[in-house]
């Protein structure tokens, strides 16, 4: 069933993983997850997505997402 991965309960994805950012763009769930990188695989691999990709994020991205999670106004940071 091509539609499993995209059908996903985002209450039981955001129990299992710490969750920085989220967005539902069409079919494409593109999530920014804190944690070690074998443990996410093996939370995701078993929903059989039809495509998953780690792709690391630079230290200004990190910086954006950190200072967002913490509850700053990053276009105050950002001046």
């Amino acid at each position: 069933n091509s539609s499993r991965f995209s059908e996903w309960n985002s209450k039981q994805i955001a129990e299992q993983l710490d969750i920085v950012y989220e967005e539902q763009r069409g079919s494409v769930l593109l999530l920014i997850v804190r944690g070690e990188k074998q443990e996410i695989i093996s939370y995701i691999k078993p929903f059989q997505p039809l495509i998953f990709d780690i792709l690391p994020l630079t230290l200004e991205e990190i910086f954006i997402y950190e200072m967002g999670d913490v509850g700053y106004a990053i276009e105050n940071i950002i001046v």
